[in-house]
């Protein structure tokens, strides 16, 4: 895997009509494009796409939830439905991960999922991601990581 991550912003958001969601994935996530617009509403949001080669396999954005970039939020996570289970959602989590604490003060980050996703559920435990009791106002179940420093 040759994985490439890059911002998305107007001038490439069109690579986000590549993704494709499953019919059960329908309820479960928003449309890339949606999430996309939906992030420019913060300030610290940034919408990423994921490559291997020149095949456009993800979606995710993560957000700063402080100005001093240590705590995050990850939101949007789709992987591709023609590219599910390969190992690609790991891969993608790991690398972005080790990018995160490599570029900022990391100290915790956040994610949600849906109930009864427990595919996510299972790849962010698998993470070291851990339930933290709370569901956010979409209702959806949310697991946090300390990280440190």
């Amino acid at each position: 895997m040759r994985l490439k991550f890059i911002n998305v912003d107007e001038n490439n958001k069109n690579l986000l009509e590549n993704i494709e969601l499953k019919k059960e994935q329908k309820n479960m996530v928003d449309l890339p494009i949606e999430a996309y617009e939906e992030a420019k509403k913060y300030k610290y949001s940034f919408p990423i796409v994921v490559l291997d080669e020149t095949k456009v396999i993800a979606f995710f954005i993560y957000e700063s939830l402080n100005d001093n970039f240590t705590d995050f939020l990850v939101w949007g996570f789709i992987v591709s439905s023609q590219f599910q289970h390969q190992n690609y959602g790991t891969q993608i989590m790991k690398q972005f991960l080790l990018r995160l604490n490599n570029k900022y003060k990391l100290k915790r980050i956040e994610i949600a999922y849906v109930p009864g996703n427990t595919i996510a559920k299972n790849l962010y435990r698998k993470l070291g991601f851990k339930k933290n009791g709370k569901i956010n106002d979409d209702g959806e179940i949310e697991m946090d990581m300390n990280v440190g420093q």
